[in-house]
């Protein structure tokens, strides 16, 4: 038992999805742990803008490739974050690879991701600034829409 994220050996081909919600400050501890512990990459990370509860919701999934008792299982955390000040520590030093999720995160929500080393826009045009399309209030420049 990982924090409370009960692991255990599924038959291969059947899907296990542990889901947990913590607090920013827990991300770190938990995902140093999951690492300890066999899994040994972000699958995907996803954010949903909430601006009724200024909040941004980062949803991340983890799982392993190098353990095979682990393959079949994915770790869902969900983390909510402040809408008008979206920080929250990077992961990229645990995992390399989630520089580049993390990146992607910051361009279509405006969440900086604190120790994310890449800095310019990864999918954007640099001229967007400092809109981000994932959010609820992002206007299309040439139409006008929402």
């Amino acid at each position: 038992m990982i924090r409370g994220i009960p692991v255990a050996e599924k038959p291969r081909g059947e899907k296990a999805r542990q889901i947990r919600e913590i607090s920013p400050n827990e991300l770190r501890e938990l995902i140093e742990e999951l690492a300890a512990n066999g899994f040994d990459h972000l699958k995907s990370l996803t954010g949903l803008d909430r601006p009724e509860k200024d909040q941004i919701e980062l949803i991340y999934h983890v799982s392993s490739y190098s353990r095979s008792n682990l393959q079949e299982e994915i770790i869902e955390i969900r983390v909510r974050i402040d809408r008008d000040n979206p920080k929250i520590e990077s992961i990229s030093d645990i995992w390399p690879s989630s520089k580049y999720i993390e990146a992607e995160t910051r361009d279509l929500l405006g969440v900086t991701f604190e120790g994310n080393e890449i800095r310019s826009p990864l999918i954007l045009p640099e001229e967007l600034g400092d809109e981000h399309p994932l959010r609820k209030d992002f206007k299309i420049p040439e139409e006008g829409k929402r």
